[in-house]
């Protein structure tokens, strides 16, 4: 879990939980771990829809189950006041599943062996895929996977 304290709020975070922190005109934070083992976590910075505003701070609800589950944006409970939408992902091995259609997508894997086309993927390695619609990945083992999508979505 990770321990984040910041002048707009506090909390921790666990596995497979979001949080958002817009700096907005200002803010000061730290994240440390919460527990005695290591921590592992993905930091992603986005450009707002509209500079400026206020700092908040925001945690969502876990989104550890199977199959492809917004977490940001769209129908998410979490936005994050930018044109992306975030899902996560667990696929058991030798299944596959259809990417979102978009026009940006980001595929981030943390943990597990993802193949795209003749591409794998293992733990902490990313692919960026633009203007390819109707993209399906494949699960070599279990596997975990974030999903980022820019533009406008579809299914």
């Amino acid at each position: 879990s990770l321990r984040h304290t910041s002048s707009v709020g506090t909390g921790v975070v666990g596995p497979g939980e979001v949080q958002r922190l817009s700096a907005g005109t200002g803010v000061v934070h730290a994240e440390m771990s919460d527990s005695a083992g290591p921590t592992r976590f993905v930091q992603t910075w986005l450009r707002p829809r509209e500079p400026g505003g206020s700092p908040s701070y925001v945690r969502s609800a876990d989104g550890s189950s199977a199959g492809l589950v917004p977490l940001v944006g769209g129908d998410a409970a979490l936005d994050v006041g930018a044109d992306a939408r975030l899902f996560s992902c667990t696929l058991a091995a030798g299944t596959a599943i259809g990417l979102p259609d978009s026009s940006r997508l980001h595929v981030f894997v943390t943990q597990g062996v993802l193949r795209i086309g003749d591409t794998h993927l293992g733990p902490a390695d990313a692919a960026r895929i633009s203007d390819e619609g109707g993209r399906t990945v494949s699960a070599r083992g279990d596997c975990a996977l974030l999903v980022w999508a820019t533009g406008s979505v579809s299914w």
